[in-house]
């Protein structure tokens, strides 16, 4: 445990609930014969993502966001650079409410991984970075500010955190956790630096510097998966809309604005308990992906352009997390996969196909 100093500002009760906005290709699930024969088949359909995408905006996100404004609903936002690409590209009804929730101040932004491949920040922080440095570019260009606080999914002792604060100023970061009550904790950036327990003296940039760890809780936070997939989008979203709302003003009714001594604990590893055995398991394939392809391949902009990085990321979603959840598939819902095991097997597929690819590049 950390000792606690004073930090003015606590987002979890500021804006008491956080909504996630990323947005899941619609993939094309090839056998695995099918993609040792031709590994360049398309990994994921891009016209029907498309279509997919502009029932979520008109039936989802923003009936949804503008009820959130009538009703004055202060809130976080989690969000991704490409989610906004596509909405500055063809929805900017979506963009204007965001607008004008920012003007009211009942939104704060917070940027996650450019394709929403937050877990990249496990294993491959340098990435992680760059993926981060492009959504933060999107919310400048679309929406005009200088965010203050970055995703983390999981907190534990990283020793690169301070490349954010350094090349960002990033001295805020915000994650999910499993604790009774939203909150924050400031600790000096060095004492978070860990590795193999021992202390890190040999960065000074930053050796003074405090970061501030905030956190919300589950039961606060709306990731929208059950919403987009429901067969009655419109009543759901309904739905989520009080939930949303009723949260909110519980959270503001409970929580004291006192500041008082909370702290979390802060694993010397990164933590997979809470994760299921096939969930680890995906963990474990996208650490080896990124371990073949190597930080070379990684600028945003030319990621189209390399089969090798755009299936990786396409793949490497935080929500698909969801389709590996058993208790999803007993829901009336339009899924991508008929069980978790054909998401998962769909998932080794995409990393055999990688490496036919590299291997085929390399010779």
């Amino acid at each position: 445990m950390t000792k606690i100093i004073k930090n003015p500002v606590v987002f979890a009760q500021e804006y008491p609930v956080v909504i996630s906005l990323s947005l899941v290709f619609a993939y094309t699930s090839k056998s695995l014969v099918d993609i040792l024969k031709n590994p360049k088949l398309p990994f994921v359909d891009k016209k029907q993502s498309e279509a997919i995408w502009e029932k979520e905006f008109h039936t989802l996100y923003i009936p949804l966001f503008e009820f959130l404004y009538e009703q004055n609903i202060k809130i976080s936002v989690i969000i991704t650079g490409h989610f906004l690409d596509v909405a500055g590209r063809k929805y900017p009804q979506f963009l204007e409410i965001l607008h004008k929730m920012i003007k009211k101040d009942l939104v704060y932004i917070i940027p996650d991984a450019y394709w929403g491949s937050s877990h990249l920040s496990m294993y491959y922080f340098d990435w992680w970075k760059d993926e981060i440095a492009g959504t933060i570019e999107r919310i400048h260009e679309y929406l005009h500010l200088k965010p203050t606080a970055v995703y983390l999914p999981l907190i534990y002792r990283q020793l690169p955190l301070e490349k954010l604060v350094t090349h960002f100023g990033m001295i805020d970061f915000v994650s999910i956790v499993d604790e009774r009550k939203g909150g924050v904790m400031t600790m000096p950036l060095k004492a978070f630096r860990r590795f193999r327990g021992g202390r890190v003296t040999w960065i000074k940039e930053v050796e003074k510097t405090d970061i501030h760890i905030h956190w919300y809780t589950y039961n606060n936070y709306f990731d929208l998966m059950n919403v987009k997939n429901h067969q009655t989008i419109q009543l759901m979203t309904k739905s989520i809309g009080l939930e949303i709302a009723l949260a909110s003003t519980k959270a503001q009714i409970t929580q004291s604005k006192t500041k008082k001594t909370i702290s979390i604990r802060i694993q010397e590893e990164r933590n997979w308990s809470r994760h299921s055995n096939l969930e680890k398991g995906v963990f474990r394939l996208w650490e080896y992906a990124t371990y073949m392809l190597g930080k070379e391949h990684a600028e945003i902009d030319t990621i189209d352009d390399d089969p090798l990085m755009r299936n990786l990321f396409y793949s490497m979603n935080r929500d698909f997390f969801y389709y590996l959840g058993y208790d999803h598939y007993t829901k009336k819902q339009h899924l991508s996969f008929t069980s978790p095991y054909e998401a998962f097997i769909h998932i080794q597929n995409t990393i055999i196909q990688l490496e036919i690819l590299l291997n085929q590049r390399e010779s």
